[in-house]
């Protein structure tokens, strides 16, 4: 008989997503990406690379806001009893390239999803909502992304130009369903990976282009010797030639891998190393969901002090969420009464749209937890349970 209980999580959960590209790729896939002008580390879930993203915006922005004195000594000071000092870092290649990007997704967000609202009431996008997943164990979040240089609209862009090839990979495949008698946007998971791979060459193309615009970004930025710490510091900001070039460029150094054997990312090309990890983490995805069933069972129960009515109908669950989602209509129209009334910097009204945010979000994580559990079950009883996207 089937129980609750999950089945094995991998070696170490989320290994793929949430640690560093050199833990598992293999020593000839690490040094194919540096070649390529990639870091390994640069490889994650969507919110990890944001992080990454993020973090070189950063120490860009500190080195360019900085006066040269500063730059030369490698610190700022802190005013203020006590007078402390911040290293100031002098950014590498690296840092200037992903000082231009955002977190890309390596698998179309809209390929495993419904399209339009949530479901939650609450007017918020179909994206980042699981319980509108085609595709059990989506999670937008957790999803294999690495950087992308520039706005996924614009197809002068590096992100932009991978968006134009997901449409086009979509498009072809919606002609192929009409001539088979399919429905038009049905996308069966061995036609999507397909599609996935065969855009990663394009990617690494268009990559080396971006990167020397990055090349000479870190070339002309303001002088200075910078902090002796941190990634790339001592090294030049503009070469990658070799593995000492490369490291000071941020793009790191080749290392053993310390994940089980299992887990080691093999490929001869970069596109093939990229499209292992893409898979793997994809598939690592959708087993924390199976390993979190009894997690999302627990954060999907009303609490038992909730009096609710006799079942049935309708269910607690459903009486809960109910609740839930009339607090959070509440909150936001009472943050829309402070703000028209008193103005959006008013205490009150600050103080209206942290209530306001604190019940949409148990109302999401509520609703989210019971869908993640339902097809963690399914994934678990019936695997690998749904896996049909959508061509768009």
């Amino acid at each position: 008989m089937a129980t609750d209980a999950p089945t094995a999580p991998p070696h170490t959960p989320l290994l793929y997503l949430e640690m560093g590209g050199s833990n598992f790729f293999s020593e000839r896939c690490q040094a194919l990406l540096i070649q390529a002008k990639l870091s390994p580390d640069w490889f994650g879930s969507y919110s990890t690379v944001g992080k990454i993203c993020s973090d070189a915006k950063a120490k860009c922005s500190r080195w360019d806001g900085a006066t040269q004195a500063e730059r030369d000594r490698g610190f700022t000071e802190n005013p203020g009893p006590p007078a402390t000092q911040t290293p100031l870092e002098r950014p590498t290649t690296g840092d200037r390239y992903l000082n231009q990007c955002q977190s890309g997704h390596l698998v179309r967000d809209s390929n495993f999803r419904e399209a339009g609202r949530s479901t939650d009431g609450l007017g918020r996008s179909a994206r980042g909502d699981p319980c509108r997943n085609l595709v059990d164990g989506y999670r937008e979040e957790q999803a294999p992304s690495v950087p992308m240089q520039g706005a996924a609209f614009n197809p002068q862009h590096e992100h932009g130009l991978h968006t134009r090839n997901e449409n086009a990979d979509s498009a072809r495949q919606r002609e192929r369903n009409l001539a088979e008698g399919r429905p038009e946007e049905e996308y069966p998971q061995e036609a999507r990976q397909r599609d996935e791979d065969g855009r990663t060459q394009s990617y690494l193309d268009d990559h080396q282009e971006k990167w020397r615009t990055a090349e000479r970004e870190a070339l002309n930025q303001p002088p200075g010797v910078g902090s002796s710490s941190g990634a790339g510091a001592g090294g030049s900001a503009t070469s990658a030639a070799g593995p000492g070039g490369a490291e000071g460029a941020g793009l790191g150094k080749v290392t053993a891998p310390n994940c089980a054997p299992g887990d080691v990312v093999e490929g001869s090309s970069a596109a093939e190393c990229i499209n292992s990890w893409r898979r793997k983490a994809e598939a690592q995805m959708k087993q924390d969901v199976v390993a979190s069933i009894k997690k999302n069972k627990l954060d999907s129960t009303p609490l038992a002090q909730f009096p609710g009515k006799k079942e049935p109908p309708p269910p607690l669950q459903q009486q809960y969420q109910q609740h839930l989602n009339d607090e959070a209509l509440a909150a936001r129209r009472a943050h829309v009464i402070a703000r028209r009334q008193l103005g959006a910097d008013h205490p009150t009204t600050v103080a209206a749209l942290r209530d306001r945010r604190t019940k949409m979000g148990e109302a999401n994580l509520f609703r989210n937890a019971g869908c993640l559990a339902r097809q963690g079950i399914r994934m678990r009883n019936s695997p690998p349970g749904s896996t049909t996207g959508r061509a768009r």
